[in-house]
């Protein structure tokens, strides 16, 4: 863990003198898929290249990132399942490649975005234990639990698996789980009427999935946060969720969004 710890500091330029222009992608890497264009930016340790192409792609920066972190946790998994769990040669070196590749990556996507969460998504994800591997895999059991209980209409256990899917993901540092607890937990709260409650679980949830660059999962919370929001009256805070959701929405409900906006605009009058 000491090395890869290491790999966590980015060096600063000496004596620089103004900011070094990014290097281009080579031999057409836009082409490519972009796992292979993360994979031979790594491999040319072309950081500001990657920098570059996160930029026109947020929404494939955390599966990507995540394609290394759960590839290499299953690696790890697979070897605790033998008599002897010792990890080969082929398979640390591998998990070290994977560790180091996401590193490479998150940092650069943190770099784009000026946002730590990807950075910190991944740092945190290859410094687990076995303990900590382990709750990463209860709290991904929990989500699926509650998505279970609130198919049968179980509000009661849906929200109690939501909160421990939550509860277990935070320590971890485990951002995207977090997100998916707390959403889910503010969405069963909804339903209950319990908007206050639904109101702090929907807001941290948004705010977690607008840095991870998830854009969709942003627009389920905010819809959310809107029903809470006129539940409440609270007017003025519903008016700047509606104008978010315009931004991106299109056709009827882009329309059903301005109108519900001219309402609330009225209301507040």
């Amino acid at each position: 863990m000491k090395a890869l710890a290491l790999l966590l500091a980015l060096p600063l330029p000496l004596l620089a003198t103004s900011t070094p222009e990014p290097r281009p992608l080579q031999d057409a890497a836009v082409e490519r898929p972009l796992p292979e264009q993360v994979d031979k930016l790594f491999a040319e340790d072309n950081f500001d290249g990657l920098v570059t192409l996160w930029k026109a792609h947020e929404v494939r920066v955390l599966s990507t990132i995540d394609r290394d972190l759960e590839g290499s946790l299953a690696i790890w998994e697979a070897a605790q399942e033998r008599e002897d769990p010792t990890l080969s040669s082929a398979e640390t070196l591998s998990i070290a490649t994977m560790h180091r590749r996401a590193l490479f990556s998150a940092r650069a996507a943190s770099a784009a975005y000026d946002r730590p969460i990807f950075i910190d998504y991944a740092s945190s994800f290859v410094s687990w234990n076995a303990e900590q591997k382990a709750n990463f895999r209860a709290g991904q059991k929990a989500f699926s639990e509650a998505m279970g209980a609130m198919g049968k209409s179980d509000q009661a256990a849906a929200l109690a698996a939501a909160q421990r899917c939550t509860a277990l993901a935070m320590p971890l540092g485990d951002w995207w789980g977090a997100a998916m607890g707390l959403g889910l937990s503010g969405a069963v709260q909804t339903t209950n009427g319990n908007y206050d409650a639904a109101l702090v679980d929907l807001a941290q949830s948004r705010l977690i999935n607008q840095n991870l660059g998830l854009r969709g999962a942003e627009r389920r919370d905010l819809a959310a946060m809107l029903n809470c929001l006129e539940a409440t009256g609270q007017t003025a805070r519903a008016i700047a969720v509606c104008d978010d959701l315009i931004e991106d929405a299109r056709g009827a409900e882009k329309t059903a969004f301005e109108e519900k906006r001219l309402a609330l605009a009225h209301a507040g009058m």
